[in-house]
């Protein structure tokens, strides 16, 4: 073989070697990126394992209340956890949902001190809950308070039963037209609820029985339909609810901050076994009649916040559980499971 044609030979295998190296190039490219993906995705789904177990955990806890007649901020289950297992590590808070203003129930005059809340913006939201909000996070859809959402997400809720003798006329409106009830059917049931609100709180239904007769026009299985959405008393635990919120309850309410003041300085110390206990405290009649569909000592719904990670994979959720007590034994029901800052 001559020189020239073992140059050629030679530029041949080095070619071969060049695209041959090329091509490991890509190979070992793609594994190493198939690798990647396949590790994030075992590392996503321990996360998500977690934050199952997480939420599990809270539901424990919250089974194992032992004071049925009342929740106090010395609860076990509001104190956070941290689980660190082999596969990462979980976090669990569990907070009261339902110590918050509800889009759908509270007066306008609370609503009006909420962040970012003007004449316009209440306004706007006013016309925004005449259709029932499913959860708070429908807020942002309301022109002028989106960007005020991280602010507004600690003060409101939709979750939770309503007192029909206390709540926004067209908050339960909307409540019923959303349980089935045509607009007619709707505005007969509330204008009942109204002659119903103007007569004197000694007056007024002490039990849903005498409730349900005080509004004919609603069938059984209209009252079949409203057992979760209806109580006679408050859903605003006096206990732990944010002063701002019962600012904003008591702004709305049109009454004066003496009361409010007394009862923040009173649950410094003192625990109500029941809600008729907390009226004593206010030492103000009045006040306790306005407040009386507001407020109460228990927790009826509850947040559960969990945060887990996993190798590098995060993944958190936010679970709403309502909470009804059965023969002093506590029944939890999962309303809502949202990820959350994904």
């Amino acid at each position: 073989m001559g020189g020239r044609e073992r140059g050629a030979a030679l530029l041949l295998v080095l070619m071969a070697c060049t695209v041959l190296g090329v091509f490991l190039g890509i190979v070992v490219d793609r594994v190493s990126r198939e690798t990647a993906a396949t590790r994030r995705f075992l590392d996503e789904l321990q996360a998500r394992e977690l934050v199952q177990g997480g939420v599990a955990l809270a539901l424990e806890r919250l089974a194992a209340d032992s004071t049925p007649g009342y929740d106090s901020p010395d609860e076990e289950w509001l104190r956070p956890v941290t689980r660190r297992v082999p596969a990462g590590e979980v976090r669990v808070a569990v907070s009261d949902e339902g110590s918050r203003l509800n889009l759908n129930t509270a007066p306008p005059g609370a609503l009006a001190r909420l962040p970012g809340v003007g004449p316009e913006e209440l306004d706007r939201l006013l016309s925004f809950r005449q259709q029932w909000i499913e959860v708070p996070e429908q807020l942002r859809a309301v022109q002028g308070l989106a960007a005020r959402w991280p602010e507004l997400a600690e003060m409101v809720t939709t979750f939770g039963p309503l007192n029909p003798l206390g709540a926004a006329p067209e908050g339960v409106a909307a409540l019923l037209r959303a349980r089935g009830l045509d607009e007619s059917e709707a505005r007969a049931a509330v204008a009942e609820l109204e002659e119903v609100r103007r007569k004197p709180p000694a007056e007024q239904p002490a039990t849903l029985e005498e409730l349900r007769k005080a509004v004919p026009s609603l069938s059984p299985g209209d009252w079949d339909r409203l057992q979760e959405d209806v109580v006679l008393d408050g859903t605003i635990n006096a206990h732990l609810a944010p002063p701002e919120v019962l600012a904003s309850l008591w702004a709305g309410l049109e009454l004066g901050a003496e009361s409010r003041l007394r009862l923040l300085d009173a649950r410094q110390a003192v625990v109500w076994p029941e809600t008729a206990a907390l009226w004593t405290t206010l030492g103000d009649p009045a006040a306790a009649a306005a407040l009386r569909p507001h407020l109460t000592v228990l927790s009826r719904v509850v947040r559960v916040d969990v945060e887990a990670r996993a190798g590098e994979a995060r993944v958190a959720a936010r679970v709403v559980v309502r909470r009804r007590w059965d023969e002093g034994r506590p029944k939890l029901a999962v309303v809502s499971w949202a990820e959350v800052g994904q």
